[in-house]
């Protein structure tokens, strides 16, 4: 029961950093679709990136800095696979996280370890839900069709990364 609404505490905090990244990412009117998916995408991505990356230099705990160095890998690998979709057809990847974003990491680092490996967790599906919800809107907005059927073959891989990110909350105490 306690599980069951503390995933929809991070469901409802997650639609809420959704529009509030909607914010950070509509920067002109003429800003096309396809370019929103790719910011919202690239920067999500990359939050996990530096959340590992802050996890596996701060944290002493073997579980955390494990699953850090495996989803490191993960997404940058990721990582280059939206910056090759962007630039197959010539869509602009603005390389900044999003606001709320980086206030996130920021926030991060000022954690002490044991409240750190809490929080980076957190963060970890709070950013995997958000994925998710990108991906999937995507499949129902006015996108290109290449971005919507990479973005359904990533579902799944993100979904596994939500499932073992699940895992590793259960064993932080």
């Amino acid at each position: 029961m306690i599980k069951k609404i503390s995933f929809l505490f991070l469901i409802l905090f997650t639609f809420m950093s959704f529009q509030a990244c909607e914010k950070d990412v509509f920067p002109t009117e003429t800003t096309s679709k396809n370019e929103l998916f790719i910011r919202e995408l690239y920067s999500n991505n990359r939050v996990k990136i530096l959340a590992a990356e802050a996890a596996i230099d701060k944290s002493t705990n073997a579980d955390v800095i494990n699953f850090s160095n495996e989803l490191l890998k993960f997404h940058n690998e990721l990582e280059v696979e939206i910056l090759l979709l962007a630039a197959s057809k010539s869509v602009f990847t603005n390389k900044e996280l999003l606001n709320y974003h980086r206030n996130n990491i920021n926030l991060l680092y000022n954690y002490p370890n044991t409240e750190f490996n809490k929080q980076f967790v957190f963060l970890i599906r709070l950013s995997q839900v958000e994925a998710l919800e990108i991906l999937t809107e995507a499949d129902a907005n006015d996108i290109d069709d290449d971005f919507k059927l990479w973005g359904l073959e990533q579902l799944p891989k993100i979904a596994q990364k939500l499932d073992e990110a699940e895992i590793l909350a259960a064993k932080i105490p």
